[in-house]
């Protein structure tokens, strides 16, 4: 069975079904389609941190892909649709599942921080009015945006709620109650490369038949979804890190927004690149040793024993060579590379001024997640616990065998169940207000 894009359209458009979630991860190492139901029935639409229902998926190789973008577009745009191909079969779904979501990453990606400040009566509370005052006037920033030169544009991602500063310099989360002279919102917008946000637009296109997605989530926000279920503190969550394959996205998520939210273009295959440059490897070869470090008894941490343990490597190619490396060489360049990662991530931090709300313990996620003692690196750096996540309530196929690296799509489909709940709120109630919508989120989510 394969699925005529075209002659489907009707189907989709008379009946939408809502109940099915499609998510699509266009990432350096594998382009991923997951289709999952929510578990809880008894509601018209289940609540976001329900169990997540896989009913099909599918992984295909990005032959063109670099650091999450297409370099062949018309290869990707066939390698997506052989995917969602293969992903709806194996959920035996009619027509088009009905909410289609895909996980925008990206190095042409940048945010953009967008602060308003609204002036009060420092002898009285601040009230949800002035809350929403302060971010009707960051949404007003943000409209007037242009970018920084004409090749930029603010691409359509939800604007991400960051914190609020008080007239003393303090940041909060929640500043009604609080009392102070103004209060100003800081928020997040984020603005790419026209021209390459675009051609990943139109490849999609392309893969879905001309269809046009539903919702489109930045990787940062999927990820901290993905492993963290909603909270109820308004303080912040902690930092959860990302080791892709091409990007490295890290986020400290709060109850209704982010201190963090940004991604760095460096990744899991710099670290097979450091290895085929430093010791004149095939780039395949570099990879392989890279995802199997455990099997040839290697780790992230360089144990600085000489030649004690030697690893045996054979090069493809009609002469199929073997070659010797000390295990210590290996993971010494392996341990440069990642020390320099997680100091990057925490210098960004370090920049923004967030890095205090990072928490006691970190999570660490995506396909570089697995590589051994990984952690304890990165607890070296943070100066913190450090263990891996993996996204949470994950029930159905027993033949989809869950890893850190389905983080990322696992968390788009959360997302776009908020967002779906959120049209659905909207057009029961129609009414646009935002404060309105901030307090359906809220309820929404379950908090």
């Amino acid at each position: 069975m394969t699925y005529d894009f075209a002659a489907r359209h009707y189907i989709y458009d008379m009946k939408r079904r809502r109940d099915i979630f499609t998510g699509i991860e266009l990432a350096s190492d594998k382009i991923r389609v997951v289709v999952a139901s929510f578990q809880d029935q008894e509601q018209e639409l289940s609540k976001p941190d329900s169990p997540l229902v896989i009913r099909g998926f599918a992984e295909v190789p990005s032959l063109k892909m670099l650091k999450d973008e297409p370099v062949t577009p018309n290869i990707v745009a066939e390698q997506v649709s052989q995917a969602l191909t293969t992903a709806w079969n194996m959920a035996a779904c009619e027509g088009l599942p009905g909410v289609l979501a895909l996980v925008l990453s990206g190095n042409y990606i940048r945010p953009h921080f967008v602060k308003a400040s609204v002036q009060l009566d420092e002898h009285e509370a601040i009230s949800e009015e002035d809350y929403e005052s302060a971010m009707r006037a960051t949404y007003s920033e943000v409209e007037n945006l242009q970018g920084d030169d004409d090749s930029q544009e603010v691409i359509p991602l939800p604007l991400v709620n960051h914190g609020f500063r008080l007239a003393d310099g303090r940041m909060v989360f929640n500043p009604v109650g609080q009392y102070s002279s103004t209060l100003t919102a800081e928020s997040c917008c984020f603005v790419a490369d026209i021209a390459r946000h675009e051609q990943v637009e139109a490849m999609i296109r392309d893969a879905m038949g001309g269809y046009q997605l539903d919702y489109v989530v930045y990787a940062p926000i999927a990820v901290a979804s993905g492993v963290l279920q909603p909270t109820l503190s308004d303080e912040p969550q902690g930092l959860v890190i990302d080791l892709g394959a091409g990007m490295t996205s890290f986020a400290i998520p709060t109850k209704i927004g982010f201190v963090a939210c940004e991604q760095l273009a460096v990744g899991m295959d710099h670290l097979a690149n450091d290895l085929a440059i430093a010791l004149t490897l095939e780039i395949g070869t570099a990879r392989q040793i890279v995802e199997q470090l455990a099997q040839l008894r290697c780790t992230v941490v360089a144990t600085h024993d000489g030649n004690a343990r030697m690893v045996n490597v054979t090069e493809p190619g009609l002469n199929r060579r073997q070659r010797s490396f000390s295990a210590d060489a290996i993971e010494s360049i392996l341990e440069v590379r990642l020390r320099e990662l997680f100091q990057l991530v925490k210098n960004r931090l370090d920049e923004q001024g967030v890095y205090p709300w990072i928490g006691n313990e970190i999570l660490l996620t995506g396909v570089g997640a697995a590589l051994p003692r990984v952690a304890e690196l990165a607890a070296q750096i943070f100066n913190r616990r450090v263990r891996m996540g993996l996204p949470y309530r994950v029930t159905g196929r027993p033949d989809f065998v869950l890893g850190p690296q389905h983080s990322t799509v696992l968390g788009l489909l959360r997302c776009a169940c908020v967002e779906e709940r959120l049209r659905v709120a909207q057009e029961a109630a129609n009414d646009g207000g935002l404060l309105k919508k901030l307090k359906k989120f809220v309820d929404i989510m379950g908090w």
